[in-house]
């Protein structure tokens, strides 16, 4: 039986912490429309603070089932394991996407001899890579701590020591205005690892309901 995602009810099961990502979100572009000019170097602090924040919505979509004991529920519902997962982790990422566009229109208005699609792409397609791990680790580890701490080790890894770790590095870090070919091998692999992440998300949460 297929099911409609009821957005407050699950913006309700995730409390306070739903207005974090709309709360990062205020304190970036509030600034950047005071501002006179943008600086390029000033998306270090954006790509730090909100692009990991695409995996907050993913995780915290599970805070009921397995931080308040309703796991052994999880699969008792008339509806198919994809609602509980991808259909549901997707409509919030696209809620977050929806953000990242508007401050990403903003930076480009505020930003000289930028391109609209060199800064699109990369930190959407980035976007992805941590909202599919978000929800990746969380069905995987069946909680919401550990992959908060995992991704917070990892970007603040990528950011103080940059491409010095043995990891994939998703993160690009721009001190300078990014054009398309800078950007486009890396923009692809996120991409792609972020896919892949996705369906690994729903392959973990369907194996436990074996």
């Amino acid at each position: 039986m297929k099911q409609n995602v009821n957005i407050p009810l699950e913006i309700k099961s995730m409390k306070g912490a739903f207005f974090l990502p709309i709360g990062l979100f205020l304190v970036i572009i509030i600034p950047v429309l005071l501002a006179e000019n943008f600086q390029p170097y000033q998306l270090q602090f954006f790509e730090f603070l909100f692009i990991p924040a695409a995996c907050w919505w993913p995780i915290f979509l599970f805070y009921e089932y397995y931080e308040e004991g309703n796991r052994d529920l999880l699969f008792t519902y008339p509806v198919p394991s994809i609602y509980h997962g991808l259909q549901r982790v997707s409509v919030f990422f696209v809620l977050y996407l929806i953000l990242l566009l508007i401050l990403i229109i903003v930076m480009f208005i505020k930003l000289k001899e930028a391109s609209f699609i060199a800064l699109l792409i990369p930190y959407a397609t980035e976007a992805v890579f941590f909202a599919g791990l978000g929800f990746s680790l969380t069905t995987l580890t069946k909680n919401i701590i550990l992959p908060f701490i995992f991704i917070g080790f990892y970007v603040s890894g990528e950011y103080f020591a940059k491409s010095q770790l043995p990891w994939y590095h998703a993160m690009y870090f721009n001190t300078t205005v990014p054009t398309l070919n800078d950007v486009l091998i890396k923009s692809l692999s996120n991409l792609v690892i972020g896919i892949i992440l996705f369906y690994s998300g729903q392959y973990f949460l369907n194996r436990k309901q074996t």
